[in-house]
């Protein structure tokens, strides 16, 4: 069992799951999984932003999961924010997306 004070575990507070995607997703298996994809550069590697997917993540054993807004959610544990960050649905023409708002490049 984590502790409050462990990082894993106060890096999820800035995480928070809308309304209207917890009731998505409570119809699509009650689960997120958020991941940064890493682009690399001649002077290091930068974090583009965080992708959110609905579902377990297939390696599973990567993530630290929390329940959030009674919804699962399962962080990347490279994954970090100093920026409160919200999942929330898009849709256009009736096609509904998981995204993700708040993330700030810099």
């Amino acid at each position: 069992m984590r502790s409050p004070s462990s990082s894993r575990y106060r890096r999820t507070g800035s995480v928070t799951i809308s309304d209207k995607a917890r009731d998505y997703l409570m119809k699509h298996g009650n689960a997120v999984h958020i991941f940064t994809t890493r682009s690399g550069f001649s002077w290091g590697r930068v974090n583009l932003g965080p992708s959110v997917r609905r579902g377990v993540p297939k390696n599973a054993v990567e993530y630290d999961m929390a329940i959030v807004n009674q919804t699962k959610l399962y962080l990347h544990r490279d994954f970090d924010t100093p920026f409160p960050l919200v999942v929330d649905i898009h849709e256009i023409l009736g096609l509904r997306m998981l995204y993700i708002s708040g993330w700030k490049l810099i």
